[in-house]
């Protein structure tokens, strides 16, 4: 007996899952029209376009290395540098801290500098380096410390 009530339970929460149908006709055919478009980011903007689907902005992929988001889009154009107020900064101690950016990101320094001091609605630029990694500088100062984005 126990069995047959697993199998209900995955049963109906696969049924939940799923949940009703929405496409219509014209969706899936459009649907089938892409799939035999050759370049990969042509099909994807088809699909895209077929279901009405809009890509986030490239500013919300600036700093994810694939640890923030597992099921990413195709790559963008993610800008150089974002430039965003500290809503919150948190001291780590040896001179780290935790920053909290108005475009909702989270972002920690990796080393300290005792020149840059953090401090809430402070402006800050976070750059891309070229081969790889992010800097944090503030406005103002011209010194800046590696960084990673958390959040």
């Amino acid at each position: 007996m126990r069995i047959s009530r697993e199998l209900f339970f995955w049963g109906a929460a696969i049924v939940a899952c799923a949940g009703p149908a929405t496409g219509s006709a014209e969706d899936l055919a459009a649907a089938r029209a892409c799939g035999a478009i050759v370049d990969a980011t042509a099909r994807l903007a088809c699909y895209d376009a077929a279901f009405a689907v809009t890509p986030p902005p490239p500013e919300r992929q600036f700093g994810d290395n694939d640890h923030l988001q597992k099921q990413r889009t195709p790559q963008v154009d993610v800008p150089k540098f974002v430039e965003a107020q500290v809503t919150k900064a948190v001291p780590l101690g040896q001179g780290l801290y935790r920053l909290s950016l108005d475009n909702g990101q989270v972002w920690e320094t990796r080393n300290s500098d005792w020149t840059l001091e953090f401090k809430t609605s402070d402006v800050i630029t976070v750059s891309r380096l070229p081969l790889g990694g992010y800097q944090i500088s503030m406005r103002g100062k011209s010194r800046s410390v590696p960084a990673k984005r958390i959040q």
